[in-house]
């Protein structure tokens, strides 16, 4: 039916560019200007049909027609083939570019996917490296804290029970030199002319109290008057004493009265005589004799007895300080055995109470001679190893022992501890002596000089412990176990990286396979459907969902074939449009059953798909929408999905193109399917009106057009001529009223169409249409157009 503008003729070139057929893009500066150079090139040099480089003639608008008059028949057919040429030229330029921006935006996603992956990859190496670190650092500060705290233990252990032990000994030491004076009272002796009993066994339980001390000796101070009566007293008494203790000690291989050597008075060792051999002393006193001792040495034949020990400076020192202090004082002496001390304990006249103190009278000394070490041994367990302790004298004595579980080994004098570990010493008070800090000078003892002053100057020790870690000690609490920590955690994030990387290789390879069915779908989907319906169907799930349970399109997509099938999508509401302005072309290929009669199904097919091939093609140039074939019929339209006022003379084109078309392909198969070939050739009918179009949904759903114009389209082909092109007396119109009255023919008998009685119908002329166009070609080829 004719369009309602069919009173007043359209002019193309009042609202479209005459060569194209179109109104202009308005957005073709912005295309052109983020096309790629190649294509820009192409543009500028009319290699793409850019109109802009095309000589129309002066004084003619854009469709080739004058102002003042309509122009000729010819004229006109030329310019529709050159505006044909354009309208595809500037169709593939325009379709270049939007392809142009749809790769730049899908390289611009894909970037910013990749861009994505890499700063994860990034963020989770740092994430491993410092989490890496930070398992590293916490496990080793905790061995750290836990390796001072443990020293600071054991550190405390030591000076716990040693400080213990020393007190010990030395109350014990006291004791005993109390228990002499006792002794001495209930006897009725007078020193220094007093004999301990069972000396011995007594000294023997003293030295185990004193950390298994070496030596307990008993001196009496004798002084210069009582010298003549002590050595008479030792005469009638000194063998009955060592005998008793050689007999405690079952030493029955010498008697006392057998050794010649022991001296019958006061002696001393001349250690610069050849023979260093006892020799009385003939020094002034006092004496400190040495009376009676533990362990009772029988050694070549000498007891070591009646010698003065004042002979001996550190020993004369420390009488010296203990008689000032009324205190038991020690010093330390560097001996084969180790670092020892001896101790001097003070043997009062009398035993008198705390706050009578000042009143005693030193009359003798216990002289004992102990190793430090002893001090420190079985305090540890046995698998700790590694605690220097140094004991400090407050004069400035200094010795080094390290303690390894049970065992203490002596290091030698001064302080021999790592440096490295000063900052984790441990101190503590061992023993104080004596309240007084002061230096002692005097040299007398009990009134009488001792030596000079200057020899005596003594100082009263005050004995301080300091405990330090060793590097065997750290490294029991030090193991592999913050690194290896460290790289299980670095190594987890590695694999997480890893799976990461796996996982998403498979999911962009599985989305790659679901891309390329996706697309292979929506190619077949877009050759079965227009583009709006294809939508509408890709849509029809997120139309029926709510917004927070919606399926992607691409899900939609996938179940599109399954909701096709599905007996309740007939519930749904129908996708059908009604288009008021189309135009249905049927073209059917006229001795094609005959010919098809006599040939392979290889053959039938090889022709039918070359032939359709090229009628899609050249319906995608002219925006004509192919629905279907029907064996060796062609069926398409325009004017849908989006419609087209020139529906008519776009398919007027297409029905031309395709019956060139025809000829050259059937000449050319010739060759392959036979001679005959060639005579094949289509029949064309085309009508112009309102169609349903829509989806026939069910089991192989497809686009399909309904309505009287399909019908009067079929009886147009139906009755039509062979290589010629049939149409309704509504598309002549349209023709008409659009400008284009020169193509149109009318048909000279008039035709009876089943189902529609007498029809007044039209031929389309193509043979001035194709001498136009091919004129318009060659000047496109050449460069003039004119």
């Amino acid at each position: 039916m004719p369009p309602n503008s069919s009173s007043t003729r359209h002019n193309p070139a009042s609202d479209h560019d005459g060569i194209t057929g179109q109104a202009p893009h308005p957005h073709r500066p912005t295309l052109m200007g983020r096309m790629p150079p190649s294509l820009r090139r192409m543009s500028s040099n009319g290699s793409l049909g850019g109109a802009g480089h095309l000589d129309v003639p002066h004084g003619s608008d854009h469709g080739g027609r004058s102002s003042s008059s309509r122009g000729t028949p010819q004229d006109d057919d030329a310019t529709s083939v050159y505006s044909f040429t354009t309208h595809q030229s500037e169709d593939s330029t325009t379709k270049k570019a939007k392809r142009y921006l749809e790769m730049q935006v899908a390289v611009q996603e894909e970037d910013r996917v990749k861009m994505s992956k890499r700063i994860m990859l990034i963020f989770l190496f740092l994430a491993a490296v410092a989490t890496s670190l930070a398992t590293y650092f916490l496990l080793r500060n905790a061995q750290e804290d836990d390796f001072e705290k443990q020293f600071r233990s054991y550190a405390s252990e030591i000076v716990s029970v040693s400080t213990e032990h020393v007190e010990n000994s030395f109350g014990s030491i006291e004791a005993f030199a109390n228990s002499i004076t006792s002794a001495a009272k209930d006897a009725g002796e007078v020193f220094p002319n007093v004999t301990v009993p069972d000396y011995t066994s007594k000294a023997i339980r003293v030295a185990e109290l004193a950390a298994n001390s070496r030596l307990v000796t008993y001196a009496p101070l004798v002084s210069a008057q009582e010298r003549v009566g002590f050595e008479e007293y030792a005469r009638n008494n000194i063998y009955q004493q060592i005998q008793e203790d050689l007999d405690y000690l079952n030493i029955d291989s010498v008697t006392a009265e057998e050794v010649p050597t022991i001296p019958k008075v006061i002696s001393y060792f001349n250690l610069t005589a050849k023979s260093k051999f006892q020799e009385p002393e003939a020094a002034p006193g006092p004496f400190l004799v040495n009376w009676q001792r533990y362990p009772f040495e029988v050694e070549k034949g000498r007891v070591f007895v009646m010698n003065n020990m004042m002979r001996i400076p550190t020993i004369r020192s420390a009488v010296v300080a203990a008689n000032q202090t009324l205190q038991a004082t020690s010093s330390f002496l560097e001996a084969l055995l180790g670092i020892e001390s001896q101790v001097i304990q003070p043997v009062f006249q009398d035993v008198l109470p705390p706050h009578r103190d000042s009143e005693r009278q030193m009359v003798g000394v216990i002289w004992v001679v102990l190793n430090w070490a002893n001090y420190f041994q079985n305090l540890l367990p046995t698998n700790v190893n590694g605690i220097y302790v140094t004991l400090k004298s407050s004069c400035g004595f200094a010795a080094t022992f390290l303690v390894n579980g049970l065992e203490a080994t002596n290091l030698g004098l001064g302080d021999l501890h790592d440096p490295s570990y000063d900052d984790l010493v441990y101190r503590a008070d061992f023993f104080n002596f004596d309240n007084t800090d002061a230096s002692l000078t005097s040299a007398d003892v009990n009134g009488e000089q001792v030596g000079t002053q200057e020899d005596n100057v003594v100082c009263v020790d005050q004995l301080v412990l300091e405990l330090y870690p060793s590097d065997e000690f750290k490294e029991s609490f030090s193991d592999k176990e913050p690194i290896i920590y460290a790289v299980v955690v670095f190594c987890i994030f590695v694999f997480t990286g890893v799976v990461f990387l796996i996982f998403d290789w498979t999911v962009r390879k599985r989305q790659s396979k679901v891309e390329e069915r996706l697309t292979a779908q929506d190619k077949i989907v877009s050759n079965l459907f227009p583009g709006t319906i294809r939508d509408r169907l890709y849509n029809m799930n997120d139309l029926e969902t709510s917004d927070t349970d919606s399926m992607s399109q691409q899900t939609a997509r996938r179940e599109l074939r399954r909701d096709m099938d599905d007996p309740d999508i007939l519930k749904s509401r129908p996708i059908a449009d009604l288009y008021l302005e189309t135009t249905v072309i049927f073209a059917d290929i006229a001795g094609f059953t005959a010919w098809s009669s006599t040939r392979e199904p290889g053959h039938v097919l090889m022709l039918l798909e070359t032939i359709y091939g090229a009628f899609d093609k050249i319906a995608h140039r002219h925006k004509v929408f192919k629905v279907e074939t029907i064996g060796d019929c062609y069926v398409a339209v325009t004017g849908l999905p989006e419609p087209n006022k020139e529906h008519a003379i776009c398919m007027a084109r297409f029905a031309r193109d395709c019956m060139s078309k025809m000829k050259d392909l059937t000449r050319k198969l010739e060759v392959s399917l036979g001679p005959d070939t060639g005579d094949l050739s289509i029949r064309v009918g085309l009508h112009s009106g309102q169609v349903t179009a829509g989806v026939l949904r069910g089991e192989r759903s497809r686009f399909q057009l309904f309505g009287d114009t399909v019908n009067t389209a079929s009886r147009m082909e139906s009755t039509g001529k062979v290589e010629m092109i049939h149409m309704s007396s509504v598309t002549a119109e349209i023709l008409r009223a659009q400008g284009y009255g020169q193509w149109v023919r009318q048909r000279e008998d008039t035709v009876v169409a089943p189902g529609k009685g007498e029809m007044d119908t039209f031929w389309l002329e193509t043979k001035g249409m194709t001498k136009a166009r091919e004129r318009v070609e060659q000047g496109l080829a050449t460069g003039n157009a004119d």
